[in-house]
């Protein structure tokens, strides 16, 4: 594996920001709060960058069973165990994958309507995300960033 190196940015600016107006922004927003679980955030958006080469959509993920030996969940497991957890994370991507592109199948653009914490992997910190960068909806996250986020946007409860 290559090492990238790090890009030092303002802190006040969450990994998210950076995907949320590109092609498969709100699937995006979903891995990189992936990524973020129970990791630092400077490993996180290395390992975030070098997933979207790999992985620039959901549609590519071509074997959902999240099983090791599969072509998928092996590209995911090489990518994401640097951040710990590396079974369950590439796992969860990928069944988070599928989870997500058949809730655009059955509800298309109304983005409220995808059922965000049955996705595999993503809890409320992934829901709370979800309301802030991909429905601009005000909310009161539990995590200090993203609360700082919702303040500075307008978007705190």
């Amino acid at each position: 594996m290559i090492k990238k190196e790090i890009k030092m940015r303002d802190r006040a600016r969450l990994i998210q920001e950076d995907y949320i107006d590109t092609e498969f922004g709100p699937w995006k927003v979903l891995s990189v709060c992936q990524c973020l679980h129970r990791a630092a955030w400077p490993a996180a958006e290395v390992v975030a960058t070098e997933l979207f080469e790999v992985f620039p959509n959901p549609y590519i993920v071509d074997d959902y069973d999240s099983v090791p030996g599969t072509e998928s969940y092996d590209q995911a497991y090489k990518i994401l165990k640097c951040l710990g957890l590396g079974d369950r994370r590439a796992k969860f991507f990928t069944r988070m994958c599928w989870d997500y592109t058949t809730a655009v199948t059955a509800h298309k653009n109304n983005l409220e309507a995808y059922p965000i914490k049955e996705f595999m992997g993503c809890g409320q910190y992934a829901q709370d995300a979800w309301s802030l960068f991909v429905l601009k909806k005000a909310c009161l996250p539990k995590d200090r960033l993203l609360l700082k986020y919702a303040e500075r946007k307008g978007l705190c409860l």
